[in-house]
């Protein structure tokens, strides 16, 4: 195909790529990129310059953009009328080391998960989208074995529960920290150990109402339960994160459910695979179907957007298109990968 019959083909999509910069990656701040009815992948240039924007939300009714900066501890919003060029309206210091960012319920506030201090913070925000009133936050406390990556709290990342319960996992503490969101203020409900060295990392919740986290020191994924009394979680099952063995150095990543939970993604950063999981009914039983290359190094992060998987490869600098297979979901790469230094994570741009 030619580049000028390339460029005629439309636009399915618009995504956000956050990015290491120097001197954790190679990376500039926020990229815009573009999916087009072919598959391939198209970078538009820099929307924005920020200090390492390593996890990015878009408001789902609003145009705001949400990025932590890894390396200068701070949360900012972009007003996003012009996906093309963000414009910064408000910076927000957050605790060191911001890692992970969701909304609590009805997009009430934001919370932010901090690495390095083993916290998770709310930021009350208004109906238009931006910060107002003071955070809030809770600190874990606990280790666990490995002598390294568990010598304190290391809080990772939270997702809501459809009965409104917050969990939020600790790599550090080999916890989960069940928490709620109550008259503008964070408030801890409980903290349910997790097997011992097993680093949980990210999590989802399945349309069934467990929650599945992908391992990351444990190399496996936990399908849980919250209790009826919603104070503390049941380990149900446990998993494996690839369908070969994986070896003593891989280091599991991210999780994403496609098909109304009947499947599951993972990535695991050292063999660099993507892996595609069946799903029980229960939702708590994963079955790894199949490993195919990441189509670069160290993936971590991926995005399901309707027909398309999303990889973003870290230390090679690319960003990854993969197709799935209409009857078995396994992946099949199409295109180039996209060169973006320090891909760290992808957001897809509302349609408005």
């Amino acid at each position: 195909m030619s580049e000028k019959s390339y460029e005629s083909l439309p636009v399915t999509a618009y995504f956000w790529v956050g990015t290491y910069t120097l001197p954790m990656g190679a990376g500039d701040g926020i990229y815009l990129i573009s999916k087009r009815a072919g598959g391939d992948l198209c970078l538009h240039g820099l929307a924005a310059r920020l200090d390492s924007p390593s996890y990015l939300l878009a408001h789902p009714q609003q145009p705001v953009l949400y990025a932590i900066s890894e390396g200068s501890d701070e949360l900012t919003v972009f007003d996003t009328t012009n996906p093309r060029r963000l414009q910064a309206v408000t910076r927000v210091a957050v605790p060191a080391g911001p890692c992970h960012i969701a909304f609590a319920r009805n997009s009430s506030a934001l919370l932010i998960s901090s690495y390095k201090t083993g916290s998770i913070s709310a930021q009350p925000i208004t109906a238009s989208g931006h910060p107002e009133g003071k955070q809030s936050r809770i600190t874990g406390t606990g280790s666990g074995p490995h002598p390294i990556r568990q010598r304190s709290p290391h809080a990772h990342a939270t997702a809501v529960h459809p009965s409104g319960v917050i969990i939020g996992t600790d790599l550090g503490a080999d916890a989960c920290r069940l928490m709620r969101f109550h008259r503008g203020r964070l408030e801890l409900v409980s903290s349910a150990a997790l097997p011992t060295g097993c680093g949980p990392r990210h999590l989802v919740i399945h349309p069934t109402g467990s929650i599945l986290v992908i391992t990351e020191l444990g190399q496996s994924v936990l399908g849980l339960r919250l209790t009826s009394n919603r104070a503390d979680l049941e380990l149900q099952a446990q998993s494996p994160v690839t369908s070969q063995p994986p070896d003593n150095g891989d280091l599991p990543a991210a999780i994403a459910l496609a098909r109304n939970g009947t499947l599951a993604y993972t990535s695991t950063r050292g063999s660099d695979v993507i892996t595609t999981h069946s799903v029980d009914p229960d939702g708590l039983h994963l079955s790894p179907q199949a490993d195919v290359s990441s189509g670069g190094t160290w993936p971590r992060d991926l995005l399901v957007s309707t027909a398309t998987l999303l990889v973003a490869n870290q230390r090679s600098g690319t960003l990854t298109a993969f197709e799935p297979d209409p009857t078995t979901g396994v992946p099949r790469q199409y295109g180039r990968p996209l060169h973006i230094p320090g891909a760290a994570h992808v957001c897809a741009v509302p349609r408005c």
